[in-house]
């Protein structure tokens, strides 16, 4: 079904400013102290970004995991993830597969950004068959719904398709709260102000850890820590990391 012309002015003006971000992250080598010791024993990583961007918002996180010894891939979502959510999910499934026939993993974990992170749900919780995730890391990701408040009505009514999708109270939503069960989660995002994540708080779930970043940090020249920030902030690419190895725990 084709798309109508307010959605692809949404979509043209979201990607010029997603190429502003993605140019910033693409300017920082890598992130974070290294690791004293290369991890070792560790699941492959597979890497999802968000809504109207590419692979490369999420390339300082994967040269940093790459030089800490784990084995990271990153994957470019159909036509920069502005399309259904579910069929996304079946592209992440298909990209767990190859780098389990790759590299003889039994389990693949995956880090998702932004709407990355709902994807990545997606797939562990309602279309993995065959148990391949083991843990999804979601950072600054609607994990509870985007919520405009009092405005939200008028608002988020007017919301590219691509986005209703995460919006609180819509079906894939819903459906990730009813099956949350034991699947191993956690979540990474900002105290105060995300920039886009509205609230900020979206990005907790329910039963799972989570690490807050101060979104004052200072990154850089008139920069801050915030939805695309994160993406190149060291304490965030720490977090990431220390989700990626702490315990593995059901629920």
């Amino acid at each position: 079904m084709g798309i109508n012309a307010y959605e692809q002015g949404i979509r043209t003006a979201w990607r010029g400013l997603m190429q502003v971000a993605e140019r910033r992250i693409g300017s920082v080598a890598e992130l974070g102290a290294p690791l004293a010791h290369p991890a070792e024993g560790a699941n492959p990583v597979l890497l999802v970004h968000g809504y109207g961007n590419t692979r490369a918002t999420m390339g300082a996180i994967e040269r940093s995991l790459t030089r800490d010894g784990f084995d990271a891939t990153s994957l470019d979502l159909p036509n920069f993830g502005y399309g259904d959510a579910y069929a996304d999910a079946k592209v992440v499934g298909a990209k767990v597969a190859e780098i389990q026939q790759r590299t003889g993993a039994a389990h693949v974990d995956i880090v998702g950004h932004s709407r990355g992170g709902v994807v990545a749900r997606a797939f562990q919780q309602l279309d993995d068959s065959t148990h391949a995730t083991g843990r999804v890391v979601t950072v600054s990701s609607a994990n509870q719904g985007l919520d405009l408040g009092v405005v939200d009505g008028p608002i988020g009514a007017a919301l590219p398709e691509g986005m209703q999708q995460i919006r609180t109270g819509s079906k894939l939503i819903d459906q990730l709260h009813a099956t949350r069960g034991s699947f191993d989660v956690a979540g990474v995002g900002t105290t105060g102000v995300d920039g886009i994540l509205v609230p900020a708080s979206s990005a907790r779930i329910e039963g799972a850890p989570f690490t807050a970043i101060d979104s004052q940090r200072t990154i850089g020249p008139m920069s801050r820590v915030g939805h695309y920030g994160i993406l190149r902030d060291n304490a965030a690419y720490e977090a990431i990391r220390g989700a990626l190895l702490a315990p593995r725990t059901a629920g």
